[in-house]
């Protein structure tokens, strides 16, 4: 590593005590439940953690480095580790971050992600560590006839309705990525018809253009998260309205795996799910009475993937600092501030 690129890593992970400037905080959990910091960036706009199948982790700053040109993405300023965050370097040859979505590397060399463009959706494609990228016109590969459509559809509709698509895209193996596309007609008040829903799986292949394979009318599927950046090789849930779903790569179709309860007798659905080796923790929401715009917010935790859901209260302090849930399913992750100390304290599901 050249001393340049050290000293500039080391200027970006060493923390402003002395101007009391506002950091993004990295950690990392061990195996024995604690967490260990992992770096610290300035700034309050937030940063971006992008994993490989690998030891590689990519942590993607706000700061522009360089604009989009022609095909190439915009690069935002990248601290790379490839110990799993024990250290880390400054990488000023990858280009990550927005308008990037979904990022994802099939291997420690092929990455993947979404980016709209002025002519639609683009798959975008390294082969050389997220150094260089190709651009792929994602809506010419799976809705060839969107123009023809489109001209009918805004015929038929006469401003009432506007035509719109949705992508998702998900890592399958090391050479494969599977992905949803939907076409909807959005109202003027926001309400979305779903139209079709489209299936688009990608075969990557050295020295040749990638394959599609594009299925047509399948099922509605979960719209995918927009901070999801799933890693090859972990599993992939996704939930819609009350119901939760896992990706199953080798099919490349999702299964359903279970609902949640009503809350006193009214149908739930889900705010937001974690999802561990061992447990789940979901937060739902339900209408009662009287409700005027205000809902019924109940935890459930559960250790037989949604057979039997236990429900759980969590304090104002802990819904504020609440992280989320630890690899292991068995622990909530809530951020606290004790005496001037950053904390994250583990409480224990049992």
């Amino acid at each position: 590593m050249a001393a340049g690129q050290a000293d500039l890593a080391l200027d970006l992970l060493r923390a402003g005590a002395a101007s009391r400037e506002v950091r993004n905080l990295v950690y990392g959990g061990r195996d024995n439940g604690r967490y260990a910091l992992l770096g610290s960036i300035g700034g309050d706009t937030g940063v971006t953690l992008i994993g490989t199948p690998g030891q590689t982790l990519y942590l993607v700053t706000s700061t522009l480095r360089r604009p989009g040109d022609g095909d190439q993405p915009a690069a935002r300023d990248v601290l790379r580790s490839d110990d799993q965050g024990a250290t880390w370097r400054y990488d000023p040859e990858v280009a990550l971050g927005a308008p990037q979505r979904h990022t994802m590397f099939l291997s420690e060399a092929r990455a993947v992600a979404l980016e709209d463009g002025a002519d639609g959706e683009r798959l975008l494609v390294s082969e050389d560590g997220a150094r260089r990228w190709s651009a792929l016109r994602l809506r010419e590969q799976v809705w060839p006839d969107a123009g023809s459509y489109a001209k009918a559809f805004h015929e038929q509709a006469g401003g009432g309705e506007q035509l719109a698509y949705g992508w998702s895209l998900y890592p399958a193996a090391a050479d494969r990525a599977v992905g949803w596309s939907w076409r909807e007609g959005v109202a003027a008040d926001g309400g979305a018809r779903r139209i079709e829903t489209r299936r688009f799986e990608v075969r990557f292949q050295s020295g040749a253009s990638p394959a599609f394979r594009i299925t047509h009318d399948v099922a509605p599927v979960p719209a995918q998260d927009p901070l999801s950046r799933p890693v090859l090789g972990q599993p992939v849930y996704a939930t819609h309205g009350n119901r939760i779903f896992r990706l199953e790569p080798d099919q490349g179709n999702w299964h359903e795996l279970a609902a949640t309860p009503d809350v006193r007798g009214r149908p739930t659905w889900i705010g937001q799910a974690w999802f561990g080796r061992n447990g789940w923790v979901i937060q739902t929401y339900a209408d009662h009475l009287f409700s005027f715009g205000e809902y019924t917010r109940t935890y459930f935790h559960t250790r037989d993937q949604g057979r039997s859901w236990r429900p759980f209260q969590l304090s104002p302090d802990q819904e504020r600092g609440l992280l989320g849930l630890d690899a292991a399913g068995e622990g909530l992750l809530v951020h606290a501030d004790r005496d001037g100390r950053t904390l994250i304290v583990r409480y224990a599901l049992e």
